[in-house]
């Protein structure tokens, strides 16, 4: 059986494609192109390669230089109707296929491992976003957790100062007992802090006195 395919991974071949096609055929490099956008060449480059999301008014500027009926707009429009956002969306399928992630945050919780009150609440910080694409997205976020669910493997993250420690506790963190520990050498607390995400909701991890074998070193996420 072949592998799935993604729709936003599909549309944004599709996209990076065009904009290589359309832009050979004018005969332009990179650089000529990138000053006809008023965009940089190496965005240009990670576009092409689909590394890239681009924007709505990226699209908007490749249909004014190459003459297009508004192919680009249509083709960026339906990134957009993915229900992640434009930075994240590059990301997603090596997420889903990711055997270990490690992260480093040090102002949000990442959102894979976000309560729905959390990402929730950070997402209607974006701008000019409805009600009905946050509800989307913050669905999409909590369906990313099942890659957690799939293993049984507990969220297990280290804060790093009393801030965050207690930013965890309120958002379905536990704190690990006997917990924080110090780095060597008189460095600062860590608090070891963990989150069952088999039960889908605020608990302890299966056996909380233990750090596991491959649990990622200090300020790392998995």
């Amino acid at each position: 059986m072949g592998a799935r395919r993604d729709p936003d991974q599909s549309g944004l071949a599709v996209f990076a494609a065009e904009l290589r096609a359309q832009r050979e055929q004018a005969g332009l490099g990179r650089e000529e192109l990138a000053g006809r956008l008023n965009y940089s060449a190496s965005l240009i480059s990670m576009i092409e390669s689909g590394h890239r999301s681009p924007s709505r008014d990226f699209a908007g500027r490749c249909d004014e230089a190459f003459g297009t009926p508004g192919t680009f707009a249509r083709l960026e429009q339906r990134l957009r109707d993915v229900p992640f956002s434009s930075g994240f969306r590059p990301f997603q399928p090596y997420e889903a296929q990711a055997v270990a992630l490690r992260l480093f945050e040090h102002s949000l919780i990442p959102g894979l491992l976000q309560t729905e009150a959390y990402a929730r609440a950070v997402l209607e910080t974006h701008p000019n976003t409805s009600q009905d694409v946050i509800e989307e997205r913050v669905a999409a976020r909590m369906t990313r957790q099942q890659i957690l669910d799939r293993t049984g493997s507990p969220a297990y993250l280290e804060a790093s100062s009393p801030r965050t420690r207690d930013l965890y506790l309120a958002h379905g963190y536990v704190l690990r007992p006997g917990a924080p520990f110090h780095l060597p050498g008189s460095g600062p607390p860590m608090w070891p802090m963990w989150r069952d995400p088999s039960a889908r909701c605020p608990g302890v991890a299966s056996d909380p006195r233990e750090r596991p074998a491959d649990a990622p070193a200090a300020g790392e996420r998995m």
